[in-house]
């Protein structure tokens, strides 16, 4: 979530680029039943989908305040 914010704020090829392939990878990992399970130490579904639509939401939550104040 982190990288997609830093990315969307900068725009161009690199957002692009990151936001198709972790779609990409959270479409081919996701659960049938329409959650993400981690499979390492966070494990917990809950957590894990909150996560995953977190990224999947990243250019859709409002532009954090000091991106507004580099374009001025």
């Amino acid at each position: 979530m982190n990288i997609g914010e830093s990315l969307v704020v900068k725009g161009g090829k690199e957002w692009k680029k990151w936001d198709k392939e972790i779609t990409a990878n959270l479409n081919r990992i996701q659960n049938n039943d329409g959650s993400w399970t981690g499979h390492h130490c966070i494990t917990g579904r809950t957590f894990c989908t909150s996560a995953a639509l977190l990224v999947l939401m990243t250019d859709r939550a409002p532009v954090p305040v000091s991106a507004e104040f580099k374009r001025r």
